[in-house]
C-alpha cells in the first residue's frame, strides 16, 4: 500500500491513502486452448476452452454457444468435467478455473461450421464474456484466412480462390477480431494472410513471433504482402530466419510476373498483376538464401520465394495476390496459385494409405418434438436391409438404452423412447445423443430431454 503526507490540519496530521486496485465481486475470463479442429463424417470434434472466476465471490456462469453457423445435420453441446447439462452452467469458487469441452457432432456434410461461446454470470448479469470464434472442418483441411487488409474487402479474392481449388477457409480479420496470436494461428493447418491494399506496418513484431511459433510447431503459411518487406525497416528474425530473406529492394514496380521452372507452384505460369484492384507498384525485389527457391520472378527480379525446412513450409509473395487475374486461363489465375499453394501444402501420403468413405446403407433424419418431457419419435431410413442398431448415449458416452437391435427391411421407419434407460429407470433433464449403425456405416442426432 502507498502512503503519502499531504501536511498538517489544525495540528493533527493528515493521512491520505492511495486507494489500491479493488477486485470486482463477480467476474470471470475465459482462455481458449484451440480454436479450430478437424474430424471426419459422423465423428466429433471437441474443443477446450478455460474458465476461471476472477471475481471474490462464488458464482455460477451460464453457458451458451452463440453466433452459431453449423450445417443442417451438426449440433453442439457444452461439458463440463465428464457432464453435458442443458442449459449449460459451472459453479465455481473465487479464484477457482476448470475446463469447459465442446463437443460439435458432424453429420454427413463436408463442410466447415463457426460458432463462439458465451457466458454470463448470474451473480452479475451485467458482466459477459465471449470466447471463440471456433472452426470445426468435416472431411476438409483447417484453413485460416487472416484479412489483414486494414478494414479493406479484398480478402474476398482469397477466400474465393481457396473455394474454387476445393478449401473452406475461416476468415479472421484483423480489423474486427485483433490480431492473431500464437493459439490461433497454430489451431489451423495452413494459414492464408493477406495484407493487400493495407501498408503492413501493422504487422508487428509480436506477430511475427507468432508466425514463428506457429511454424515451428509444423504450420503450413502462405503470406502476400506488397509492403512487408519494406515496412520492416530492416531484418528480423523473421525476414532471415523464416523467410530467409538476405535483403530486399523496396517498391520497384512491375507487372509481368512468371514462374520459376520447376517450381511446385509457378511452374509454367505467367501473368500480368498492372490491372487489379490497386496498383502494384509497392512490389519489393527480394534477395535470399537457401532453403528458399525462387516462385516467381519479374524483370527486375525475385518476387515470390517458397521454404520448405523441417516440418513446416512456407510462400511469400510480394506482390498483390489480388491483382493476379480471376479469371485468367490455367494455370494463370488466382485458383490455380491457391491449388497449388495448397497442395503443395499437404502431406504426400502413399499408395497405400487409406481414405475412409462415406458408406450410404442408412442416415438419421430428425427425431421430433425436440426437446421433449415423456417421449419423442425418432425417424431413420435404411437403403439397404440388414442389421440396425439403434441406441440412446448420454453426452459422456455412457449407454442409455437401445431402441433397435436386429433385422430391417429397406425404407423410413419410427421409434419412440420414452426417456428411460434400459432398466426402465428414468433419465435426467439433458441433451441425449441416438446413434444409428448399419454395418460399418453410422450415423447421430441429438435430442433434449426436458423434465
Amino acid at each position: 500500500m502507498r502512503m503519502s503526507f499531504t501536511g498538517l490540519l489544525a495540528g493533527a496530521l493528515v493521512l491520505i491513502v492511495a486507494p489500491s486496485a479493488v477486485l470486482a465481486d463477480f467476474g470471470f475470463e475465459f482462455t481458449v486452448y484451440d480454436y479450430a479442429a478437424e474430424v471426419w463424417l459422423y465423428e466429433m470434434a471437441e474443443l477446450h476452452v478455460r474458465i476461471e472466476n476472477t471475481g471474490t465471490e462464488a458464482d455460477t456462469v451460464d453457458l451458451a454457444t452463440v453466433n452459431e453457423n453449423l450445417p443442417v445435420t451438426w449440433f453442439s453441446s457444452i461439458c463440463i468435467n465428464g457432464s453435458c447439462p442443458y442449459p449449460a452452467y459451472i459453479v465455481l469458487a473465487a479464484g477457482q478455473s476448470d475446463t469447459v469441452d465442446i463437443h460439435v457432432y458432424v453429420g454427413e456434410e463436408r463442410d466447415m461450421g463457426t460458432f463462439s461461446l458465451q457466458g454470463a454470470s448470474r451473480g452479475d448479469p451485467g458482466v459477459t464474456r465471449t470466447a471463440g470464434e471456433f472452426a470445426v472442418f468435416c472431411a476438409q483441411s483447417s484453413v485460416l484466412l487472416v484479412d489483414d487488409d486494414n478494414g479493406g474487402a479484398y480478402e474476398t479474392y482469397l477466400e474465393t480462390a481457396l473455394a474454387d481449388a476445393g478449401y473452406l477457409s475461416h476468415v479472421h480479420n484483423t480489423s474486427v477480431a485483433g490480431r492473431p496470436d500464437a493459439v490461433r494461428l497454430s489451431s489451423y493447418w495452413a494459414v492464408f494472410w493477406t495484407t493487400a491494399d493495407g501498408d503492413a506496418s501493422y504487422i508487428t513484431a509480436a506477430d511475427e513471433q507468432s508466425m514463428m511459433t506457429y511454424l515451428d510447431n509444423g504450420g503450413n503459411l502462405f503470406l502476400a504482402s506488397m509492403d512487408f518487406l519494406s515496412s520492416r525497416g530492416g531484418a528480423t528474425t523473421f525476414t532471415s530466419n523464416y523467410l530467409h530473406m538476405s535483403g530486399w529492394t523496396n517498391d520497384s514496380g512491375g507487372t509481368d510476373i512468371t514462374g520459376a521452372d520447376g517450381d511446385p507452384i509457378g511452374d509454367g505460369m505467367s501473368f500480368d498483376i498492372g490491372s487489379g484492384p490497386f496498383s502494384s507498384a509497392g512490389s519489393d525485389i527480394m534477395s535470399y538464401g537457401s532453403p528458399a527457391a525462387e516462385t516467381f520472378y519479374a524483370a527486375a527480379g525475385t518476387r515470390g520465394v517458397s521454404v520448405h525446412e523441417s516440418a513446416h513450409k512456407v510462400v511469400f509473395l510480394s506482390f498483390p495476390f489480388e491483382n493476379i487475374p480471376v479469371a485468367g486461363p490455367d494455370p494463370d489465375n488466382q485458383a490455380e496459385v491457391a491449388r497449388r499453394t495448397a497442395s503443395w501444402f499437404e502431406p504426400q501420403m502413399g499408395a497405400d494409405d487409406d481414405i475412409p468413405e462415406m458408406a450410404p446403407d442408412s442416415k438419421m433424419l430428425y427425431n421430433t418434438p425436440n426437446p421433449f418431457s415423456t417421449q419423442t419419435r425418432i425417424n431413420y431410413q435404411v437403403r439397404k436391409g440388414g442389421r440396425v442398431r439403434l441406441s440412446i448415449y448420454a453426452p459422456t458416452g455412457r449407454f442409455v438404452a437401445d431402441l433397435v437391435d436386429g433385422h430391417v427391411e429397406p425404407g423410413i421407419h419410427h421409434v419412440t423412447w420414452n426417456g428411460r434407460d434400459d432398466e426402465g429407470r428414468d433419465m435426467g433433464s439433458g441433451i441425449y445423443y441416438y446413434r444409428l449403425v448399419t454395418g460399418d456405416d453410422f450415423s447421430t442426432g441429438k435430442m433434449i430431454l426436458l423434465r
